[in-house]
């Protein structure tokens, strides 16, 4: 393969590569600023949402949100996305409170309304459609009539978002039962992502997409001639609050519902009282009355004095902070170590909703002793491994605080990736309820927590960097380090030694050139002298002085090339002067005292800002023009030696010419200083042309191209730089083993064309 075939391929790879990094770089923006998503609930998939309060899990295809918690919000997208349509099923899960999605979301933080966006839901309270904007505090537009709406039934939201206008549609799934609004804003947020949102129940989301939108999707799904509202009424959402009474849930028709026609026990216990009345003979009827504290995976249920599980309970569908009341039989807590009750089997009124209880925050060490079985507490722990048990939809979290270990179980879902990368020996700050059954603890552990989502888990620290693991990373990553050191210095000596070699081999040929060929010619003449002197007469003595006049002028040829040699080594192109006055000078002092005259012609006029050459071009042109030169003196016997350097803006011209011998190219033996003058062109990115014919002499000409200096030729120019001299390097690196095996053949003969001069003793 040719130098311009490989430059050709060298350049097409590097140019596929750019292209190819180009185009994932903008296929990874485009796919960030296009608006586009399909949720994977369905596939208990959901670790791209980051939640921001409230407690998140999947559930039966759906996120759920089980907490009363106000302004719980989930979010997921790109703060780019502008013109979009997003579209998704939701269920409100409790009898009062509102629920929706997200639009344009910006700047969350944890609090009812702590983002900066737009909200569409539905509402139980007054049963309507409604928009509104939230710039951490609230403005809503007129709600719109939504009959019939009910909880635990699935209601389509379409909404669609172009501009400054946003159109939404409501419509209960399996029914013609649907509410429109249209919505404006003049200075609107125009970008942001989407989440889901719940206020003061809990609900569930289903079939979330997100897809771009255009004008005509805006009209479309605001329909003929639509009523615009705009975000003026109520002025503030605690002025909604006033104008509303919230009802609650303790009525008749609710105890007909879960008791029947039997009246509930009036009697609260205590929770704290319920473990006393299984010590009696017969089994006692209790109720008792709290808030709730988790619903997933039993029910547990907490008041002033302490906590209780119902597990298997007859209720409705209850939320973390529903203030309820259980009536049932209390029986002893199974396989638990220490004491303990629970309530099976209860039947569970919903009174109203409530706020989430804050958590009781003790040490491992006062929830061992089992004073605080089934409430919801707050403790630190260290992690010491993360595991999914075989069967089971619990993460299981292994943790210790000092002596004391413990477990943490919280449902897989969305955040199963999260904390499958939590490292091990991190510090955590776990909420949730305290258990002490054996299902749980496995009688390895005193007690177990039963966390709500991924938000009841802080990490206050990462692992110290002193684990063994990370010092033998440390150790590794030193070794490989001081390796690749000790292989580039080594490199660095070869590459020295290399070029210290190249050059005493180049010397040695130089000398076997000019000095021990001629010395064996010398000897060869010295031999016939010496020989004809044993025959001496009239025509010997003849014979021995035509053989001492070559002698001489084999010893005067040979001082010449000597001289000529050591011009070869003396010092490089001087810096700082012009190119073609420097090889002037040159070719000066080796012609100088001999018949042949130096012409320079086509000198540079500026235009071409010769001085600006770069250093390594015009060294490498004038070791070219310097070896052209004495090969010339040596080989072609000229009377004139022609100098040409001509400046161009992009490129510059080295050419030497003679009228000598010359010689057939395609016969002629490259020779080492052909071979040398290719090399130093490669270098420079030059092209060599060399012309010659027999008796009518030899052109030698070097085309080099000019690039920018360093400070202006900019990124591009600087890598089109780099990739030459790596090309040149590569071809160099290539050919060198077979040029130096061509080298070696050429000695090899030569000292046989010595040796064959030599007489015979």
């Amino acid at each position: 393969m040719s130098d311009s075939s490989r430059r050709s391929w060298w350049i097409a790879a590097l140019a596929a590569l750019a292209l190819l990094a180009g185009t994932v770089a903008a296929w990874r923006w485009f796919a960030t600023a296009r608006p586009f998503y399909r949720d994977d609930f369905a596939q208990n998939r959901a670790d791209e949402w980051h939640a921001v309060g409230g407690a998140w899990r999947l559930a039966a295809g759906a996120m759920h949100n089980d907490s009363d918690e106000r302004g719980a919000k989930m979010l997921t997208g790109s703060y780019r996305w502008r013109d979009y349509r997003l579209q998704a099923d939701v269920q409100l899960l409790g009898e009062g409170g509102d629920a929706g999605v997200v639009l344009r979301s910006k700047d969350e933080e944890p609090g009812v309304d702590a983002y900066d966006g737009y909200y569409v839901g539905v509402r139980m309270y007054d049963s309507t459609l409604l928009i509104g904007r939230s710039d951490h505090g609230w403005l809503e537009a007129t709600p719109v009539r939504l009959p019939g709406l009910r909880s635990h039934v699935w209601y389509h939201l379409d909404v669609v978002a172009v501009g400054c206008s946003i159109a939404a549609r409501v419509s209960e799934l399996g029914s013609t039962n649907e509410a429109r609004l249209f919505f404006q804003e003049p200075n609107c947020v125009r970008s942001g992502r989407i989440g889901l949102r719940s206020l003061a129940t809990g609900a569930a989301w289903r079939n979330v997409q997100v897809k771009p939108a255009k004008e005509a999707d805006l009209v479309a799904l605001a329909g003929p001639a639509p009523t615009v509202l705009h975000p003026d009424f109520p002025k503030s959402e605690a002025a909604f609050n006033a104008s509303h009474s919230f009802p609650t849930f303790d009525d008749l028709a609710l105890q007909r519902r879960f008791f029947g026609d039997q009246e509930p026990q009036t009697e609260i216990t205590p929770i704290a009282s319920v473990p006393e009345r299984v010590r009696g003979r017969e089994a006692q009827l209790v109720t008792v009355r709290g808030t709730v504290s988790l619903t997933s995976p039993m029910l547990f249920v907490q008041d002033d004095t302490g906590g209780i599980a119902l597990p298997d309970p007859i209720a409705p569908a209850l939320n973390l902070g529903d203030e309820v009341e259980a009536t049932g039989t209390p029986s002893a807590l199974r396989d638990a170590i220490g004491a303990g009750a629970m309530l099976p089997h209860a039947r569970v009124r919903l009174l109203w909703d409530h706020t989430p209880a804050a958590p009781l925050s003790i040490t491992a060490g006062q929830a061992a002793t089992g004073n605080y079985d089934a409430r919801l507490i707050e403790l630190q722990g260290e992690l010491t491994g993360v595991h999914q048990e075989t069967g089971s939809k619990m993460l299981v979290l292994e943790l210790a605080s000092g002596a004391q270990a413990f477990r943490a179980f919280i449902p897989a879902g969305q955040s199963a990736a999260f904390y499958r990368r939590m490292l091990p020996r991190s510090l955590l700050n776990l909420r949730g309820v305290c258990t002490l059954e054996r299902r749980y603890t496995e009688g390895v552990t005193s007690f177990a927590l039963l966390l709500r989502s991924s938000e009841d888990i802080d990490r206050l620290a990462g692992p110290p960097w002193w684990t063994p693991s990370r010092l033998a990373e440390i150790g590794s990553a030193i070794l490989l380090l001081c390796l690749l050191v000790q292989y580039l210095y080594s490199r660095a000596k070869q590459w020295r030694w290399r070029a210290i070699v190249q050059e005493r081999e180049r010397l040695a040929h130089e000398l076997h050139d000019t000095l021990a060929q001629s010395f064996a010619g010398v000897a060869f003449q010295l031999q016939g002298i010496r020989n004809g002197l044993e025959h001496a007469d009239s025509a010997g003595i003849a014979r021995v002085n035509q053989q001492i006049e070559l002698a001489c002028d084999v010893v005067r040829q040979t001082h010449e090339e000597a001289s000529l040699s050591i011009a070869m080594l003396r010092e490089e192109w001087p810096a700082g002067k012009e190119l073609g006055s420097a090889l002037e000078d040159c070719a000066a002092s080796i012609v100088a005292g001999g018949n042949v005259r130096v012409v320079r012609k086509g000198r540079g006029d500026g235009r071409g800002a010769p001085a600006h050459i770069p250093v390594r071009v015009a060294d490498a042109l004038f070791h070219i023009g310097r070896e052209a030169i004495v090969n010339s003196v040596r080989h072609a016997n000229p009377t004139q030696i022609v100098l040409s350097v001509e400046y161009e803006m992009k490129h510059v011209t080295l050419a030497v010419a003679d009228e000598g011998r010359g010689f057939n190219p395609k016969q002629q033996t490259r020779g080492f200083g052909l071979r040398g003058m290719e090399k130093r062109a490669r270098s420079i990115g030059a092209t060599l042309t060399i012309t010659s014919e027999a008796g009518k002499g030899t052109r030698v000409e070097a085309n080099a191209p000019l690039e920018e200096h360093m400070s202006t030729r900019g990124f591009w120019g600087t890598l089109r730089s780099r990739l030459r001299q790596r090309m040149a390097w590569s071809r160099n690196g290539r050919g060198g083993r077979a040029q130096r095996a061509q080298e070696a053949a050429v000695r090899r003969n030569r000292s046989r064309a010595v040796d064959t001069l030599r007489p015979s003793r």
